[in-house]
């Protein structure tokens, strides 16, 4: 992880990659690709149309490339004629091309994989889409993100900036993120929060925001649904649940907390 990620200074729309997309997100995508289709040079896919044989190959130089067929390369020529266009393509271009691919490939079981595969790939490197029914969907937004910049970089309450900086540097790590520990942290930034607005008082989280509900600081049903969210990750005396296994978890999960969390803590600011 680069130092700028571990101190939290590296920005959000960088390390949650929706604008853009770095090398190891493009090269792990290329992977997929290569190892799961051009590798494999006599796949073919039938139509519904006919039951003539056509090549994906044929397919992508075609109908992708909009390429004329009497100038498309033999095969090993055009791996690397693919590939010399996957790697200077802009980001967008190259989730147009796995879009394409998957679609393409989605009827036919032996490539039944290639969906899923991807969505590993998107989320291990923090990609902010994700394939659902063969479409690119974005799981987080501009505003989201800039939701989780704000609440970091605009708060007076220390404990915030610091346990919102460590959950993100926990989500970061591309070698061993660390998701459970992620989401305790998010959720540790809005109890210290919570802490301040109540005057500096302790007390659990749930409590204090009873207390501002009660004080009409608070709309009931923000206090309720945000200790509704709580009890996901937490018992009603803050500790813990053991339940919250780092197997079950996914970088999904951690952008949920980190951003929901952020958009309550810039809440509570602006209304108390």
């Amino acid at each position: 992880m680069r130092f700028s990620q571990r101190i939290g200074k590296a920005p959000i729309k960088s390390v949650i990659q929706l604008e853009g997309m770095d090398d190891a997100l493009r090269t792990s995508l290329w992977n997929v690709i290569y190892a799961g289709m051009l590798a494999n040079v006599n796949i073919v896919l039938e139509t519904d149309k006919a039951p003539a044989l056509v090549s994906y190959e044929r397919r992508i130089w075609a109908e992708f490339l909009k390429k004329p067929l009497d100038h498309m390369p033999s095969n090993d020529r055009f791996v690397a004629e693919i590939r010399h266009l996957y790697f200077k393509a802009h980001w967008h271009q190259v989730y147009d091309l796995i879009e394409y691919l998957v679609n393409l490939t989605i009827e036919d079981h032996r490539l039944a994989f290639l969906q899923s595969t991807f969505n590993d790939i998107l989320a291990l490197e923090l990609s902010g889409y994700r394939f659902v029914d063969g479409q690119l969907t974005p799981i987080t937004d501009e505003i989201s993100l800039e939701a989780v910049e704000k609440a970091i970089d605009n708060t007076d309450v220390s404990g915030v900036e610091v346990h919102l900086t460590t959950a993100l540097s926990l989500l970061s790590d591309r070698k061993k993120p660390d998701y459970r520990n992620s989401i305790k942290e998010s959720i540790s930034a809005v109890e210290a929060m919570v802490n301040h607005k109540a005057t500096g008082r302790k007390g659990t989280l749930s409590a204090l925001l009873k207390e501002m509900e009660v004080a009409k600081k608070l709309h009931p049903a923000l206090a309720k649904g945000f200790v509704s969210i709580y009890g996901y990750a937490g018992d009603g005396d803050g500790i813990r649940h053991a339940i919250m296994d780092e197997s079950n978890l996914t970088a999904d999960d951690a952008i949920y907390f980190l951003v929901s969390c952020s958009a309550f803590i810039n809440y509570l600011k602006a209304k108390i």
